[in-house]
């Protein structure tokens, strides 16, 4: 990939300031989810429980797998034609507008594609 210089790491200030709240130390997630009502699908305290403890949370069939077809097959087209679009990707932690590379990343380690509802309707879902 021939595009400007990117960063190998997010620097420790700007994921201190952008970490979600369960990463606070302190975060008492059993108070936020005793005034919420629960949905009957999961145990929100346990899922935001296992976010702090593992980094990760799985809600299984949050998403139908035609949706997440569709979604695949939605971002095909910017990542094969992304000269054609300005998109905002994140690559190992620096914005860049999909126009301006020289090539898509080959390596998608690090790589998010912003604002996926704006052109996938299966992201908006």
């Amino acid at each position: 990939m021939g595009a400007k210089e990117i960063p190998q790491d997010i620097d420790s200030a700007s994921w201190m300031h952008d970490r979600p709240w369960t990463d606070h130390p302190g975060a008492d997630v059993d108070a936020y989810v005793a005034p919420l009502k629960q949905p009957a699908a999961y145990d929100l305290s346990a899922k935001l429980k296992s976010w702090q403890q593992n980094g990760f949370v799985i809600f299984e069939k949050a998403v139908s797998d035609a949706d997440i077809e569709g979604y695949f097959d939605d971002i095909a087209v910017p990542m094969r034609d992304f000269e054609q679009y300005r998109i905002v990707i994140e690559v190992r932690g620096k914005h860049l507008i999909s126009s301006d590379l020289d090539g898509f990343p080959d390596d998608l380690t690090g790589v998010k594609l912003n604002h996926m509802h704006c052109f996938s309707s299966h992201a908006a879902k």
